[in-house]
């Protein structure tokens, strides 16, 4: 650095440090941090500070933001409490949301406050519909948890869920809002069982998910080769093979690849000869890229026909 940007340096340092020592010298006020004050009032769930934040004008216009913050967070404390009134519970269930507070925090907390609600006024068909999807799939899923956790606390869950499986057999089982959300919900409901020891439910499962939503048999599918129900697991997989979804049509095959004997191999091998699906993806070779096809149910179907040839032969 030259002299004269050393020198330049110095008189922004001082210029800077005496305009600071001024503002101090005459009391100004440090500058008010808004954010900081609704994340504080929001963590204790101060209801009253957020009401007085939400109405200070000194913090900007009501649709901006800190205001803003505060005018939501105030919003979703009230939307969220328990006001004991079963008559609109599950109105409020579907129109409460998280505050940041609970974002920060573990989402069963927050969904398992909303379940057990539902649970102590009987509406459990609301929590199979609307709180069995969450998540990604899998024993670990937010969805999976809910229900450990209102079992854990007592709740009769499994005696609900029995009387669900029966009154809403057929195109009612797990008919949610979402269809993209129907397959979570039937994985999360197949792991609960399963972790929960009940690989007795087949009969019961495959009256309900007998011309159920595609998503909500693809959804269980896993559950019959898990819990080994060969009949049953395999005439599921088998209306799943005209699935309009390839990922549906993939899993059947998959399912018979485990379950499936000799006779369902004409059907399976016809999929894995000609089924119509197919993704484009990249390759490199030599240096140079290629787009390439890739039919992932004729996969699937292939090796679940090479799996069950193999076990036939080995008969």
């Amino acid at each position: 650095m030259t002299t004269r940007s050393w020198q330049f340096a110095v008189v922004v340092v001082l210029m800077n440090t005496g305009c600071a020592a001024l503002m101090t010298e005459l009391g100004a006020a440090p500058r008010r941090n808004g954010r900081s004050e609704v994340e504080s009032a929001t963590r204790a769930q101060d209801v009253s500070r957020l009401r007085a934040l939400c109405d200070d004008a000194s913090l900007g216009e009501v649709d901006k933001a800190p205001r803003k913050d505060a005018c939501f967070e105030l919003g979703s404390i009230s939307l969220n409490v328990d006001t004991g009134d079963c008559a609109t519970v599950v109105e409020r269930s579907r129109k409460a949301r998280m505050t940041s507070a609970d974002r920060a925090g573990d989402p069963v907390e927050y969904y398992s406050r909303w379940a057990g609600r539902l649970a102590k006024c009987e509406q459990y068909d609301e929590i199979f519909e609307r709180f069995a999807h969450l998540g990604e799939g899998g024993a670990a899923s937010s969805g999976v948890k809910v229900l450990q956790r209102l079992e854990r606390d007592g709740v009769p869950l499994f005696a609900a869920f029995e009387r669900y499986a029966r009154t809403h057999a057929g195109p009612a089982f797990l008919k949610l809002e979402h269809a993209t959300a129907i397959p979570f919900a039937g994985n999360h409901l197949g792991n609960w069982l399963l972790q929960s020891g009940r690989r007795d439910q087949c009969a019961l499962l495959a009256r309900a998910l007998t011309d159920a939503p595609e998503g909500a048999r693809s959804g269980m599918l896993f559950y019959f080769s898990e819990a080994n129900c060969k009949a049953e697991g395999t005439t599921l997989a088998l209306s799943l093979l005209t699935a309009k979804n390839e990922a549906h049509r993939g899993a059947a095959c998959t399912t018979l690849g485990t379950l499936g004997g000799p006779q369902v191999q004409p059907k399976v091998q016809l999929l894995a000869q000609a089924d119509n699906f197919f993704m484009v993806t990249e390759t490199v070779n030599g240096g140079l890229i290629y787009a390439v096809k890739v039919y992932p149910v004729r996969d699937a179907c292939r090796d679940a026909s090479t799996k069950i040839q193999l076990r036939s032969s080995a008969k």
